[in-house]
């Protein structure tokens, strides 16, 4: 199953599109923004059509013995790659900007995998968003259930409302989305100092140019993970 990558002249590159691929999937489903992320980034490392499909139906169907062997080959990077990577994912997992109970699991497994501990995890997921690692919830809980339900309607309620207020040209017009303060960390009414601290820290975080050392997969994500970042920043329209 893993004969693409044992045959790639980049097979670290493949088993990190495999890996992301199946952070990606983890909540079900993988968004257009995580499309074009994995996508951009298997280009970047020469991963032919291929490939990008083999890695992406892995992780849909969670094919075990496909992502097992990704992990053996990524788990040999070293601690300061293994960071890169990790930083790598938090990112792809706020791509859609939601950040599901699964995605979680799946970083917490990436740290352990790399013998990352939970602490500097935690850390870097502070550094990346600006917010504390949140716990993993317990699907056998009802009330876990319960909670998920709760924030579900509540999505659905601020979705109506980001649908009626489209309707206004004005407002749309004169107000950053809900999404663009999310990007950046930040909750909605921040102000101009906030907004320009918190674009200076993530888009020095997330530059491309540090991702080098993890290959030009990696650096195409960060890519993409960078121009949404500008992309939130200019929509404040700050002189």
């Amino acid at each position: 199953m893993f004969d693409y990558a044992l045959t790639s002249a980049n097979p670290m590159g493949y088993s990190i599109t495999v890996l992301l691929a199946w952070l990606a999937a983890s909540d079900g489903k993988i968004s257009e923004e995580e499309l074009e992320c994995l996508t951009s980034a298997s280009k970047a490392g020469s991963i032919q059509e291929k490939g990008i499909k083999q890695a992406i139906l892995c992780a849909k169907n969670f094919d075990l013995s496909h992502i097992n062997e990704a992990c053996e080959i990524v788990k040999q990077l070293d601690t300061d790659h293994s960071l890169l990577f990790l930083e790598l994912a938090i990112g792809l997992s706020l791509a859609d900007g939601y950040l599901g109970n699964s995605e979680l699991h799946v970083l917490l497994f990436f740290a352990d995998l790399l013998d990352v501990p939970l602490k500097k995890l935690g850390a870097l997921f502070t550094q990346v968003t600006s917010h504390s690692f949140p716990a993993p919830g317990d699907p056998s809980s009802m009330k876990w259930w319960h909670q998920r339900e709760g924030r579900g309607q509540r999505q659905q309620s601020k979705d109506h409302t980001r649908s009626h207020n489209g309707r206004n040209t004005e407002q749309s017009q004169t107000s950053p989305p809900a999404s663009a303060y999310a990007t950046l960390g930040l909750e909605a009414g921040a102000t101009i100092k906030e907004i320009q601290e918190a674009f200076r820290r993530l888009s020095k975080i997330h530059h491309p140019d540090r991702f080098h050392q993890l290959g030009e997969e990696a650096v195409a994500a960060a890519t993409i993970t960078y121009k949404r970042i500008l992309t939130a920043y200019e929509s404040f329209a700050i002189p």
